[in-house]
């Protein structure tokens, strides 16, 4: 569904990520896991067209996004949950899942797949007219994932989901990433969260200075040395 071939992205003079290649079938959770600043985010943003590579090309589809504007890329269905949320926190609970199918004119498949959000998620319902600014981090987390299915993905990329979230609305977080697998969405996962990331994925690369320095299945990458050192810390005994 996805490759992205030998891309480069710099901010000024500084190369924030240098030749990266991965590919994403469908169906597939594939995940990338690194330090905080190794450029996972960049890669992300680039791939949705908000910002633009110097090298390199991205295909989604057979299409060559790689010069496409985020909103036609929202259309093609690739979509961003990105990370911190950016949730609306001024607009209620459905204003935001309204935003979410800002790109689409089918008003009664609209209304129709609110109301299957509201079945999936129903603690969003209860909220429907609360502010969001109000809720808990998890149920923010949540509102993210059901604004992201409003503009029916076909492929899904998440940026840090677990960021900032308690044990339990991690938990939340990754049963839903495992069920929207089952329903057919392929996953771009990108987490710090190493060993949860792992262990839902079916492929990882371990980015590191901008570059991919090692990919393999997700079982592999947690049995590897560099990456129980490098990752998962005290827990590396897998």
């Amino acid at each position: 569904m996805l490759e992205v071939n030998d891309v480069y992205v710099s901010y000024g003079h500084i190369d924030a990520v240098r030749g990266v290649s991965f590919h994403i079938m469908k169906g597939e959770i594939v995940t990338i896991i690194g330090a905080n600043g190794s450029g996972k985010t960049t890669i992300i943003n680039t791939i949705s067209g908000i910002l633009r590579c110097k090298k390199g090309t991205i295909q989604f589809l057979n299409k060559n996004i790689t010069q496409m504007a985020p909103h036609n890329i929202v259309q093609l269905g690739l979509v961003q949950i990105p990370e911190g949320r950016e949730i609306l926190t001024t607009l209620s609970v459905q204003e935001n899942l309204e935003m979410g199918a800002y790109c689409r004119k089918d008003k009664k498949r609209i209304q129709q797949d609110l109301e299957e959000i509201s079945l999936r998620f129903p603690v969003l319902r209860e909220r429907s007219k609360q502010p969001t600014g109000t809720l808990s981090g998890g149920e923010q987390q949540m509102l993210a994932i059901a604004r992201g299915l409003m503009a029916r993905p076909q492929l899904l990329m998440m940026d840090e989901p677990s960021l900032g979230l308690a044990p339990l609305a991690v938990e939340n977080v990754y049963q839903m990433i495992n069920q929207l697998k089952k329903e057919g969405i392929t996953i771009l996962l990108v987490e710090q969260n190493a060993k949860k990331a792992l262990l839902t994925a079916d492929r990882g690369c371990v980015l590191e200075s901008g570059k991919i320095v090692l990919s393999n299945d997700a079982a592999n990458l947690l049995l590897n040395d560099k990456v129980k050192e490098a990752y998962l810390g005290a827990e590396k005994q897998v």
